[in-house]
This record gives C-alpha cells, sequence and structure tokens, in this order.
C-alpha cells in the first residue's frame, strides 16, 4: 500500500514505532487491573450489610442498612464510622478500609454526641452478592475485548484506530477500579477519579470518527483546549486524593466546589456531547459513504442505551421488575466501541459486513423476543392460578416464540442490511441481464456497455476492463484513465490477485509487473474461467467519497465471472469464425493448385497429344509411313499425363491407404526421411494380415502427417522415432523427437482453437472421428511425444 493511502500521512514516524511495541504491554496491563479489582472486589471485600458514602471531611457515613442483615442491629442511618479494627476510617488509595478475610469487625461509631463500639458480624456471600459486585467487571472486561481487537489490528499510521482502541482500553479500566474505588480496593482512586476528565473529552472527541482521508482542522482548537482543562481537573483530583483527603480535608471544604460532582459533571458532559456532535455531523453531511458510516456509529449507539432506557429503566418504574436484566443492559454499552471499530475496519475487512448485518439481526430478535417473553411471564406471575402451574405456562409460550425466530429474523434483517449496505440495488436483476446479452450477443461491444452499466450501478466515475492477448498480455479493451507502463502477463497477475482486491489491500510494490494503480483504482476484480486468468476489472471509488461495502465486492465478483465466461465464449466464437475463413482459405488454395497442376501438366500434355493427332489427321496417305516417330512420341506424352494424372489423385487421396495403414506409414516414414534427412526410426508391430477400417487408417495417416509436419518446421530435432503397435485393442501411434519441446501440451482444445493452432486441432478431430485419444507431451529427456490411441479389436484369424 502506498503511504498515500492511509488515513493520515506519516508526520509523527517516532510514534509511528513506538506504538506497535507498546500494543501488548498496554492490553496486558490493562487486563491485569480489570481483573485484579473484580476479583477484589468480589473475593476479599466483605459483605457489610450497609451502603455509606465519603463526606467532604472524609468521614464515612452510613446511608442505609439493609434490615434482614446482621448490622441492621447495630448500625443507623447517619452513623459515622471512626475506625474499623481500631485504624482510622479514612479514605485512602494504598491501604484497604477493611482489611480481607475477616469473619467480623470491630467498629467504632459516632452517633450524635456519643461514641459507641460494636463487633459486627460479616453476612455470608452469595450468589447474589457475588453477582452484584463482578456485574461492572463483567462490562469492564467485555469493553476490553472490543478495545483489545482493535488495538491487535491496529496499523502504525491509523490514528483514528489507535485513538479509539485507547480511549476504549482507558474507560474499561476507569469502570472496573470506579466500582472498587467506592470499597477502597487499594490504588483504585488513582485509576479512576483523575483519568475521568481526559477520558470524557476523550469520548466527545471520538464522535468525529470515521473521518475524512484528510480531516480538517475545524474544532480542533476547542478540544485543544478542552484537554487542558480535563487534564488540570485531573491533577486536582490526583492532588485530592495524595494530599487533602488523608488530612480529612477537600475541595469542597476548600472552595465550597465539590470536585466529586464535577467528574460526574464531565462523565454526562462527554457522553451528551458525543451525542450531539454525531447528530450533528448526521444532518450535516450529504448523502454519501461517511454518512453511511456516521448512521452506523449512531444505529449502534441507539442499540447500547435504548434496551437499557426501554426494558430495564422504564419497566421497573411501571412495573417494578426490569424486562431486561440491569447487568445484560449494561454489558450492551460494549456495542458503541464496537460501532466505531466496525466503522473503521470494515474497509480492509470486508467480511465484516456480513458478520455484524446477521449479528444485529440476532441480536434485535433475541431482545424483541427476551422482551415479550419477560411481559408474559410478569403478567403470569400476576395470575396466582397460572403462577401455580409453572413452569408450564411459561413453557406453553415459549415454543411459539422460538418459532417465531426466523420470520422476525428475516422482518428485522431487512432493515439492518439498509443500515450496513445502504439503499438497495438492483444487482442481482442486473447481472441477470447481463447474462442474458452475453449469450445472446457474444460480441465485445457487449461487454463494453455492461462495464459501463456496471459503472453506472455503481456509481463509480473510472472504470477500465483489460484482457489477455494471445502472448498471455492484459491490455485494454476498454480505457477510462488507466495507464500501462509496462507488459502485464496474466501469470503474473493470477499469482497474486485470485479474488476481487481493494486497493487498502494490496501492495503493487512487491509485483513482477508495473501498474500505474494512480490514485483512482479502488477495486481490481480478476476475471479467470478454469483457473485461468483472462483479464482485470478495474473500478474507481462509488461517488462522491465512498468506498465498496461487501454486497458490492460479491456482485463484482459475480460480474467479472460472467465476464470471464463471455470473453471466453467470445474468443471461441472468435476462433471458430478465423478457423472457418482458415478452411475456406486452404480449400481455395488447395484448388487453385490443383486447377495449376491440371492446366500446367496433364492439360497441356493432353493439348499437344491432340494437336499432334490433328496434324496426323490432315497428313497425306504417302507421309502415313512418317509418322511412325509423332505416335511414338505422342504415346509417351499420354503416358506421361496419365502418370501425373495418377500423383495428382494419389495427392488427394493416397492409393496405400487401401493396401492398409501398415503400408501407407513405412511409405510416409521413408519419404520424411528422403526429404528431410533426419535420422528417422520405424517400429510397426502390427500384423500385415490385419484389416483395419479406412476411417482409423485414414485418422491414423492424417495424425501421423501433421506430427512429422511439425516436427520438420518447429521442433529443429536429430531424431526421429515412429511406432505402430497392436495392443489390448488398441492401436497406438507414437511419434517422438529430440527437439526443443512444445509449449502446447497442457493446452485445452478451446485454448488451442482460440490461439490458431489448428494444424493440432485438426489431429484432435481426427482422433475423435476414430473413437481415439490423442495426448501431446513432453518427452524423455526432451523434445516432443505424440501418441495416437484408436480403439481396434481384432478377429482371430487377423492375430
Amino acid at each position: 500500500m502506498s503511504p498515500t493511502s492511509w488515513p493520515f500521512k506519516r508526520s509523527r514516524p517516532a510514534t509511528d514505532q513506538l506504538l506497535p511495541r507498546l500494543r501488548i504491554p498496554i492490553i496486558v496491563g490493562a487486563l491485569v487491573l480489570i481483573v485484579f479489582y473484580t476479583i477484589y472486589l468480589s473475593i476479599f471485600v466483605p459483605n457489610f450489610d450497609f451502603f455509606g458514602r465519603w463526606q467532604p471531611d472524609n468521614v464515612f457515613e452510613v446511608v442505609a442498612v439493609s434490615s434482614d442483615r446482621p448490622a441492621a442491629g447495630y448500625l443507623q442511618p447517619g452513623d459515622v464510622i471512626l475506625t474499623v479494627d481500631g485504624e482510622p476510617a479514612i479514605q485512602t488509595i494504598w491501604r484497604p478500609l477493611f482489611r480481607p478475610l475477616r469473619s467480623s469487625y470491630h467498629y467504632t461509631i459516632q452517633r450524635g454526641e456519643e461514641q459507641l463500639a460494636f463487633d459486627i458480624p460479616v453476612a455470608p456471600a452469595t450468589l447474589e452478592f457475588i453477582r452484584r459486585r463482578v456485574t461492572t467487571g463483567t462490562v469492564a472486561l467485555a469493553t476490553w475485548f472490543v478495545a483489545a481487537l482493535v488495538l491487535l489490528f491496529a496499523t502504525p499510521q491509523n490514528r483514528d484506530a489507535w485513538r479509539l482502541g485507547l480511549v476504549t482500553m482507558g474507560i474499561a479500566v476507569m469502570l472496573a477500579a470506579s466500582e472498587a474505588a467506592l470499597y477502597d480496593v487499594p490504588t483504585a482512586w488513582l485509576a479512576s477519579n483523575p483519568i475521568i476528565p481526559v477520558l470524557s473529552v476523550a469520548w466527545a472527541e471520538i464522535a468525529l470518527i470515521p473521518r475524512n482521508k484528510r480531516p480538517s482542522n475545524h474544532g480542533r482548537p476547542i478540544f485543544h483546549w478542552l484537554y487542558g482543562v480535563a487534564i488540570l481537573i485531573g491533577l486536582l483530583a490526583l492532588f485530592e486524593l495524595l494530599y487533602l483527603n488523608p488530612r480529612g480535608s477537600s475541595f469542597e471544604i476548600l472552595t465550597g466546589l465539590s470536585l466529586y460532582d464535577l467528574l460526574l459533571a464531565s462523565i454526562g458532559g462527554g457522553g451528551l456531547a458525543h451525542l450531539v456532535i454525531l447528530s450533528v455531523r448526521l444532518l450535516r453531511m450529504p448523502k454519501s459513504y461517511q454518512r453511511q458510516q456516521v448512521l452506523i456509529v449512531l444505529a449502534f449507539t441507539a442499540l447500547a442505551v435504548l434496551p437499557a432506557v426501554l426494558l430495564s429503566i422504564l419497566p421497573r418504574v411501571i412495573f417494578g421488575n426490569p424486562l431486561l436484566p440491569f447487568e445484560l443492559s449494561i454489558a450492551l454499552l460494549a456495542l458503541v466501541p464496537a460501532g466505531y471499530g466496525y466503522v473503521i475496519y470494515r474497509r480492509n475487512y470486508l467480511g465484516l459486513d456480513p458478520f455484524v448485518t446477521q449479528s444485529v439481526a440476532l441480536l434485535l430478535v433475541s431482545l424483541l423476543l427476551l422482551a415479550v417473553y419477560a411481559v408474559i411471564f410478569y403478567f403470569l406471575r400476576r395470575s396466582p392460578t397460572l403462577n401455580a402451574l409453572e413452569p408450564l405456562p411459561s413453557m406453553l409460550f415459549l415454543f411459539p416464540m422460538l418459532m417465531l425466530i426466523p420470520y422476525a429474523g428475516k422482518v428485522l434483517g431487512r432493515p439492518v442490511q439498509i443500515l450496513v449496505y445502504g439503499t438497495p440495488a438492483p444487482y442481482q436483476e442486473s447481472l441477470v441481464r447481463f447474462t442474458s446479452a452475453l449469450s445472446a450477443n457474444p460480441q465485445t461491444p457487449t461487454l463494453k456497455s455492461i462495464l459501463y452499466e456496471v459503472a453506472d450501478l455503481l456509481q463509480v466515475r473510472q472504470a477500465a476492463l483489460l484482457l489477455a492477448d494471445k502472448q498471455g498480455q492484459l491490455v485494454c479493451l476498454e480505457n477510462l484513465r488507466v495507464e500501462v507502463t509496462s507488459p502485464i502477463f496474466t501469470k503474473h497477475v493470477a499469482a497474486h490477485f485470485t479474488e476481487p482486491t481493494l486497493h487498502s489491500q494490496f501492495e503493487m510494490d512487491g509485483l513482477p509487473f508495473t501498474l500505474t494503480l494512480d490514485p483512482w483504482i479502488e477495486l481490481l476484480a480478476p476475471l479467470s474461467i478454469g483457473g485461468k486468468l483472462v483479464g482485470l476489472l478495474l473500478l474507481g471509488c462509488p461517488i462522491p467519497d465512498g468506498h465498496f461495502n461487501a454486497q458490492q465486492v460479491a456482485f463484482v465478483r459475480q460480474v467479472a465471472s460472467v465476464m470471464a465466461v463471455a470473453v471466453e465464449t467470445i474468443r471461441l466464437f472468435e476462433a471458430s469464425r478465423e478457423m472457418s475463413r482458415e478452411l475456406l482459405r486452404v480449400r481455395d488454395e488447395e484448388r487453385t493448385q490443383l486447377a495449376a497442376r491440371i492446366h500446367d501438366g496433364p492439360l497441356q500434355g493432353i493439348a499437344l497429344v491432340a494437336g499432334g493427332l490433328d496434324t496426323l489427321i490432315h497428313t497425306p496417305a504417302l507421309l502415313l509411313a512418317e509418322a511412325d516417330n509423332s505416335l511414338a512420341t505422342h504415346n509417351q506424352n499420354l503416358r506421361d499425363t496419365a502418370r501425373q494424372l495418377r500423383e495428382i489423385c494419389a495427392g488427394l487421396r493416397p492409393p496405400f491407404l487401401q493396401q492398409g495403414i501398415q503400408w501407407a506409414i513405412r511409405d510416409v516414414v521413408y519419404a520424411f526421411r528422403d526429404n528431410t534427412g533426419l535420422d528417422t526410426r520405424l517400429t510397426v508391430r502390427v500384423s500385415d494380415l490385419l484389416l483395419i477400417p479406412e476411417n482409423t487408417s485414414v485418422a491414423i495417416y492424417h495424425v501421423l502427417t501433421e506430427a512429422l509436419n511439425n516436427i520438420h518446421k518447429h521442433a529443429e530435432a536429430t531424431i526421429v522415432s515412429v511406432a505402430l503397435v497392436h495392443q489390448n485393442g488398441y492401436l497406438h501411434l507414437s511419434v517422438e523427437d529430440d527437439g526443443h519441446g512444445t509449449s502446447l501440451a497442457s493446452l485445452s482444445l478451446s485454448d488451442l482453437v482460440r490461439e490458431h493452432h489448428f494444424g493440432i486441432v485438426g489431429m484432435h478431430e481426427w482422433a475423435s472421428l476414430a473413437q481415439g485419444k490423442l495426448t501431446i507431451s513432453q518427452g524423455s529427456p526432451g523434445g516432443t511425444l505424440v501418441i495416437l490411441e484408436v480403439p481396434f479389436a481384432a478377429t482371430a484369424d487377423e492375430q
């Protein structure tokens, strides 16, 4: 890939080298922190049965106490915890408030004007308790997984991918740390409060993704100022944690401004700004691929937020129970960075398109059916009669809902496909029309018209079609701004491109040919049939700034297949027409030669004899005695004319074929040896008494003469071996030479016709007329070996 094809130019080479080295440490380090906070929170922080909050003066006040737990008999809302096991109950960074794995704790509390001391046992850990404690950690792990995938596939120059991955990774750590910090897990405060403002601004800036290839500087100064303010707030939070809180103070006491409330406001402001920026971008963008990307991100955001509002919060307010568990609603928030990762990488990994389409449709169906089932289950539980029959009523409703999954998938799949691929285009109808047009009119102009139709359907400004010529070199059939700077051979292209390939997925520098793909070519689709490349289809970017999606690339792949078949059909059609013209030319040439030979030979002799006889007729009787010499001359002339006619007839159809191919092959080989002077060796292992059908003899004769003719013209051989053997019910003719061999051994009959090797095509046709098989291969150690096998079963007498 050329440097100009990346979203951003190489402006920071040092960072480009540093980021890949930090990739694995960042991913592993974040995972370690998330797992540490989650495990510590769920195992080592006790179930102390009350809820508290930190006051501005760094004291821990009891807010609520569970009535059915051990602490209910000791603590009351409003109590201030002074010490736990003799240690001051203050907000710390390195030391936990509750020492782990204790069965009870000794509390000193302030209740009004008096101080009280209690030994309160720890409530046993239940599954519900562990579930609540690990919920945030599980969501953090899901977010970490998305961030890890984004970072693993990020190239050094892809700033959007690195920005998204690092911000999402920071959010994952912050989620786990913020929950753990409420219970004074060591280092949790450091991993949450100081980084919240920066992550909030960064999350707002993430809304500018996906960017254009050349992002403008519009809005950058604002984010520079916001980052400056966020860093300042983060430093103040760090100063409060490290210096003020251990001394029983805070910024709220000193200034009246709660830094914790400011951090919460930054979280809400970052999320709100994120949605506002996305919405404004969507409204201001014209219809384009970029707008489609923003719409996809908004859809993922809605899919992450709306289930929590519609299926968890509102049902909790209305019915008292959420239809969707809060844990699942929170876990869906990981869809937001997943949506951004998808729009960043979909150009380079087209397989993401069908995967995302199917996954989103399945998720929508699952959420819908889960909500319907939850509503039915809620009303069943409210009926005492039906509740007594549980789980039978629920199961009766479950099976019909499962039957609706395929139908619901089709209904919801259509809008999801529109979301991912945009407005549906008549791709299948166009393919049917292209196939019909090429079947009805397999001509080069039809290919050109289809090229323009494809470009118009995909809204492509530039397109080109390159086809292979007789030498296997690609040449432009229809050229719309493509430049070939050196020969491009099909074998080179076929070794590197077997499927439609996007410009961002191939590197031209390592290829053994030069094709100026500058810079308009976005998609390269090879035209191949039977594993052989016959052309290239080149397409530019869709209008106005679009890129190809998986559906469009699949359409181009099908178009390339149709074109490849059409190219082969056109070439065979043109080759057959040329072969017909060649046969007419040969036939006319043979007639001309035959006429010339008859005119110059027998016809002249007959005319001479006729003139002489006419002279004798008018000779006086007294001079007839002197005509003996003239009659003898005319007699010789007639004999010569008869010989010439026999030779002409023999050339048209050798008479020795009637004697049997055993004799004919000898005459042909001996004549070839005399005419060429080559060392020609003949082996005949066929009984002279064997009667061979005339069509078989004719086929063997023509294959032999064409093979010897090719050796004489092309092989540059010194030794020729010819053998005719009758064995296992077959007549085997083999012709082998020690020349430089042939490149035609691997060509099919259609390739031979297309490349105008009509002599070899004729050998195949003669073999076919005799129900035989012709094989042309490399000889040993060199040269060419021609083998003709013709089925022939002799009688016992003949053998």
